[in-house]
């Protein structure tokens, strides 16, 4: 089992213990045909979970549409 990496004692990182305010992070991918409906999908995401962490996957974004979301302040 360790080789699959599973261990007697897990850590979530980079903490050992997180507050329940922490969890759940979301996580979301973006590529450029998705675009347009991330958007719609950030301003969804921020009026029901404007607490929580949203980590996203750049899947092959060009440096113009990356500098539209990063703009997006994520």
């Amino acid at each position: 089992m360790s080789e699959l990496g599973f261990v007697f004692d897990p850590v979530l990182y980079p903490h050992a213990h997180h507050d329940i305010e922490d969890l759940p992070v979301f996580v979301a991918t973006i590529d450029s045909d998705e675009l347009h409906s991330f958007h719609r999908f950030l301003g969804s995401f921020r009026l029901y979970f404007r607490q929580k962490k949203l980590v996203i996957y750049d899947l092959g974004l060009t440096a113009e549409e990356l500098l539209l979301v990063r703009n997006c302040n994520i």
